[in-house]
């Protein structure tokens, strides 16, 4: 990151002309490749002495932009008549000083990141901004601390913090400001109570000498952590369930199987069953009566009911029709 910083001097008195400009000026250089950021100072001691300090990723971003025609375009809000000193005009280009071996830092990052950042809070649901003074009066807030507290912004800013809090919580921020003690951003749990629905904020605060700045957080509630375990159980809860619908179908697809099986088994092997059956047979005649079926002969039934029977002859047939094959062939 690279800082490019230009100094120059008012030299007929149309200091209050400039600042009004550079306060509504038309953020032509806000998306510009490479543009990160841009302040303006004037002097302690001199008011006529401004000091523009322009944040880039590189120093070629800077100097292509500085070149464009879009720097000229820039400047069309310049008050009509402003006379400059000169001697006292000057452009800078300033290095970051950091080890070039080594990664950006968060804190350098997130310095880098501030026009996104500012987006994101004016635009966050849950992220909640607010600046207050040492003496309680919000300077600054996000839309949704303004939300939650149901007060338009522009009423918010310049009331009293110290009317939305609890009021043990807002004797802790009073102390703790009243130490004057510089130290890393605090965590606290604050409760925000004049709002139609009270709420309380996970908050980190970092105090300044003349004010202290708040982000917060809906602090986690009890049941959110139990909410996490049963979210966690529904998805193992689903994930069985797919998998018992897809041992149903194997199972269902195994007995179709098996039923196909055992259908086939019946009709090639049902004379295996009626073996097994008691099949009543006339003591005189030799007749059988199937089930709930005439009588019939042995032979008959046999035939009809029987697999395996083929046609053949027994020894003694084989010589009856021999014999009588031969009395017709002489006679």
């Amino acid at each position: 990151m690279i800082l490019g910083m230009s100094r120059f001097k008012v030299a007929n008195g149309m200091e209050a002309q400039v600042k009004d400009a550079f306060l509504h000026r038309p953020h032509l250089v806000d998306h510009v490749p490479g543009f990160l950021g841009m302040e303006t100072f004037t002097e302690e001691k001199d008011a006529s002495a401004f000091y523009l300090l322009t944040r880039w990723t590189d120093a070629g971003s800077f100097r292509a932009w500085h070149a464009s025609p879009a720097h000229h375009e820039s400047h069309r809000g310049i008050p009509r008549g402003l006379k400059l000193d000169p001697s006292f005009t000057e452009i800078f280009v300033l290095d970051r000083l950091s080890d070039a071996e080594l990664s950006p830092s968060l804190r350098e990052n997130v310095d880098d990141a501030g026009e996104l950042l500012a987006s994101v809070l004016g635009a966050s649901e849950t992220l909640h901004f607010l600046v207050a003074t040492g003496e309680g009066m919000i300077t600054a807030c996000n839309p949704a601390i303004a939300r939650a507290l149901a007060i338009p912004e522009t009423t918010l800013v310049g009331s009293s913090l110290w009317d939305q809090l609890a009021e043990a919580d807002g004797r802790t921020l009073r102390e703790r400001f009243a130490s004057r003690r510089r130290s890393p951003a605090e965590r606290f749990s604050l409760s925000f109570t004049s709002g139609p629905k009270p709420f309380t904020l996970s908050c980190w605060v970092d105090f300044h000498p003349t004010h202290f700045t708040i982000v917060g957080e809906p602090a986690l509630k009890r049941g959110d952590g139990y909410d996490e375990e049963l979210f966690g159980l529904n998805n193992e809860l689903a994930v069985l369930a797919r998998e018992n619908a897809r041992r149903g179908k194997e199972l269902d697809r195994a007995k179709a199987k098996l039923q196909e099986t055992l259908d086939e088994l019946h009709r090639t092997h049902w004379h295996l069953r009626k073996i097994s059956e008691v099949l009543p047979m006339c003591v005189e005649c030799g007749k059988v009566k199937p089930g709930e079926g005439e009588w019939e002969s042995v032979a008959d039934y046999l035939r009809e009911n029987s697999l395996f029977l083929s046609h053949g002859c027994c020894p003694e047939c084989i010589e009856k029709l021999r014999a009588n094959l031969g009395t017709e062939s002489t006679g």
